[in-house]
């Protein structure tokens, strides 16, 4: 920064580096700024062409790529980034989680699959270990009842965008600061792969249904096998009350309106929408009763 501008490098992804974008020209002509766009094939929109095209737009110097570059800058800030960023500058980097509470991978899926009640993001200072440095500021939000992920991640992203803002701020103006993590009370959220998104028909009606809710938009969907195809499921509707004498989890019980009612662990669940694999055509309406999903 000497002499001149501060020298911020972004590495931008998803929804939330699309709000957080969104927020550059504002600082223009106090900070010189660079953007790294990633690209995430493993979800359905990974906003990145959005990116891009505001990049053009304010004539934003940018570079598109899946993994980090080491630019010259006075600070790198990294958000709903998934690589490893090797700066010898300050690294900042933007989380999915209230921390120290789930450190790690895919937070917000955890938090969801868990049924939290509350969830966040927190701004912190890049260590080695991931997600154990101080924090600069943190945001909570309250889960509503059955949201899905893609809500509550466009929510998030509006926290994103203010914590952002004071953190640009705090750099221009010499008062950047932060706080360290209670060690004693911190958790992590294992990486997930495709196996991940595989129903398992045995858990409760309750957990299939946040896990469901928790992996649809953007991501690809909850996965299981219908009489031995595979397809995704993104909606269903608890079902209650029903007392089966010989349970067989993923056997159809009901069809209503062409909607199969699937057995659980405990309870059921009736399926409102998926569609098969590779095709993509809705299962819908369902005809055959004597049906397994595994």
């Amino acid at each position: 920064m000497k002499g001149g501008k501060t020298k911020i490098h972004i590495f931008a992804m998803t929804e939330k580096g699309l709000d957080v974008v969104k927020q550059l020209p504002s600082f223009i002509g106090l900070v010189d700024f660079m953007v790294t766009i990633g690209i995430d094939k493993n979800v359905q929109n990974d906003f990145s062409e959005d990116i891009g095209d505001i990049c053009i737009k304010h004539q934003i110097p940018y570079e598109i790529c899946n993994k980090s570059s080491i630019l010259e800058a006075d600070y790198s800030i990294a958000i709903g980034w998934r690589w490893l960023i090797n700066v010898e500058h300050p690294l900042i980097v933007f989380h999915d989680s209230l921390l120290p509470k789930y450190r790690g991978f895919n937070p917000l899926v955890s938090a969801l699959i868990n049924g939290d009640k509350t969830v966040g993001v927190t701004a912190l200072l890049a260590t080695e270990k991931f997600d154990e440095g101080d924090v600069f500021s943190q945001i909570a939000i309250d889960v509503k009842d059955q949201e899905k992920i893609g809500t509550v991640i466009s929510r998030l992203a509006e926290k994103y965008s203010l914590i952002f803002s004071d953190l640009i701020a705090d750099i221009i103006n010499g008062k950047l600061s932060f706080v360290p993590q209670d060690e004693s009370k911190a958790s992590y959220s294992v990486w997930r792969d495709e196996d991940d998104y595989i129903i398992d028909w045995s858990l409760n009606n309750e957990i299939i249904q946040r896990t469901i809710n928790a992996v649809g938009f953007p991501y690809l969907g909850a996965r299981t096998r219908l009489n031995g195809e595979f397809c995704r499921i993104y909606e269903c509707k608890l079902i209650s009350g029903l007392t089966i004498e010989n349970n067989s989890p993923g056997k159809v019980l009901f069809i209503e309106n062409g909607e199969p009612i699937v057995l659980c662990g405990v309870g059921a669940i009736k399926i409102i929408t998926a569609c098969y694999e590779g095709d993509n055509t809705s299962i819908l309406p369902f005809k055959k009763l004597r049906s397994r999903f595994s």
